[in-house]
């Protein structure tokens, strides 16, 4: 009768087989841990969006709630839509979310002579983790962006956008995936 102690205390190979697979299910472990909390998370979004729906408060309440539920989600501290106007020459601000109530100073911008990556989502119809040239281009008050455009028949309407990575950190490509699938 050995002990799991005394298998990963072993000078030999059935010590490192133990001490690995001991590795391997203490990451398993972590994962399965994740994996639960994001489910928790998706069931919440979920959940907020349902009764967002069935209330009173109107689309912008909705649109406001999916920004505060993705920012949560990413760990982002906050969110904006932008749609284009009926002339397609401009996008313009719809809906804000930050979760500390600073707007990130968002203006018009002309889609013609505009640079930075909120126009270049439109122009090239994907999404968009954007560096600061790229941010700055937008005269946005933002440190990281994460862009991804809306699309209604084949057109991009809009575009929805995270700001700010909570920790200084990137947007990664995980973020980028869950916030596609919301777009």
């Amino acid at each position: 009768n050995v002990s799991k102690t005394e298998l990963l205390n072993e000078d030999n190979e059935i010590g490192e087989l133990a001490r690995y697979f001991d590795d391997i299910a203490k990451k398993l472990e972590v994962k399965i841990r994740e994996l639960e909390t994001s489910k928790k998370l998706i069931q919440g979004i979920f959940h907020k969006i349902g009764e967002a729906t069935i209330s009173s408060r109107g689309i912008d309440s909705l649109l406001e709630l999916i920004l505060q539920s993705i920012s949560s989600a990413t760990n982002a501290r906050g969110g904006f839509i932008m749609l284009v106007d009926k002339d397609a020459s401009d996008v313009k601000p719809l809906v804000v979310y930050s979760e500390d109530n600073k707007n990130p100073k968002l203006r018009t911008l002309n889609l013609s002579d505009t640079k930075g990556a909120i126009v270049r989502v439109f122009k090239e119809d994907r999404p968009i983790i954007a560096s600061q040239d790229d941010i700055w281009a937008n005269n946005i008050d933002v440190k990281s962006l994460l862009c991804v455009p809306l699309d209604y028949k084949n057109n991009v309407i809009g575009i929805i956008a995270i700001y700010d990575k909570k920790g200084g950190l990137s947007f990664s490509t995980d973020d980028l995936v869950l916030f596609k699938d919301v777009a």
